[in-house]
């Protein structure tokens, strides 16, 4: 246990009182439980009166806070059973809940955390491709998604969607994911994580598992980043790993210390043909001959490509 000004930690960074949330706590926000399977339902402030769904955590908190997810009872001998929505409903942050952060708290293992306890999977039912049916639609600017694992449930649209609408009124600005893992979306055209009219938003060392689509950069989004990530899948699934899609003007995308562990698939690695202003792919890592950068690799106009490696030899670009 250690102490920050009057606030007290256990190890680990999970906070012992409910006053003290991770980072935000240290300004008067507060901490949220979510317990699916042992919640009793009172305020949620602390683990042992912790709320039984997400949503009703969202719904308390407001700017600022930070929501403690808890993996659910383990079943022997099978993936992390999956928490779901209560109702016939995905989450979604809405734009008035600003700054806030949602953390898994189950154990992180290896070098990058790739095994995460805590899985979030859309409700069954929900299975169409309109806004609001991604497993989680963030309005919101600056939230943080954190050491959480996404399934699709009935969701065809995406795992995590970054949602700005080019508006004031709706705008995920500045929001990030880190060390999360996205499994099996079956999309053709919205990313695991989906990145739309939002500026200043980042995927940072996470896992994306045999999905058609990965990260999809969308409208008009500018500086975005895609660091210390990897792609694993099926060549006769995976339609691309990272691209950027019409919709929009896409400045200074910078996709940075990369695995691409599939062979060459369908489409490509790598698709920022419309990129419009500059952005750079450094220091990533292909499991496949590409031989000249057309054959994984398409870049658009004042996009570079420089110090990468396929399986044979340094990129040179």
């Amino acid at each position: 246990m250690t102490t920050f000004g009057d606030q007290v930690f256990h190890l680990g960074g999970i906070p012992a009182n409910s006053g003290a949330s991770r980072f935000h706590g240290w300004w008067s926000g507060k901490a949220y439980f979510v317990d699916y399977d042992n919640g009793v339902n009172r305020d949620g402030l602390s683990p042992g009166g912790a709320f039984n769904h997400l949503a009703t955590a969202i719904s308390a908190a407001s700017a600022g806070d930070v929501i403690y997810i808890r993996p659910r009872n383990a079943a022997t001998g099978t993936d992390p059973v999956t928490i779901t929505p209560a109702s016939a409903t995905n989450w979604s942050i809405p734009r008035a809940k600003y700054n806030l952060s949602l953390i898994g708290a189950g154990p992180v293992i290896g070098t990058q955390g790739q095994v995460r306890a805590t899985t979030l999977a859309g409700h069954a039912s929900v299975t169409g491709a309109a806004l609001g049916d991604s497993v989680l639609t963030v309005y919101a600017p600056y939230t943080s998604i954190e050491n959480l694992a996404f399934s699709r449930g009935g969701s065809t649209r995406a795992h995590v969607e970054l949602y700005g609408d080019g508006t004031q009124t709706l705008n995920a600005f500045g929001s990030s994911v880190n060390n999360c893992l996205f499994r099996m979306n079956t999309s053709a055209t919205f990313g695991a994580v989906h990145i739309v009219d939002c500026w200043e938003c980042g995927v940072y060392n996470s896992y994306f598992d045999r999905n058609v689509q990965n990260v999809v950069v969308y409208g008009s989004t500018q500086r975005t980043e895609v660091v210390g990530c990897t792609f694993r899948g099926d060549p006769a699934a995976v339609a691309c790993c990272v691209k950027d899609t019409g919709g929009g003007t896409h400045d200074y995308l910078l996709i940075h210390d990369c695995r691409f562990m599939l062979p060459v698939p369908t489409a490509l690695y790598i698709t920022t043909s419309t990129m419009a202003n500059g952005g750079m792919i450094s220091a990533c890592h292909f499991g496949a001959n590409l031989g000249t950068l057309s054959t994984g690799i398409t870049l658009g106009t004042k996009m570079v490509a420089v110090g990468n490696w396929d399986t044979t030899a340094d990129l040179v670009v």
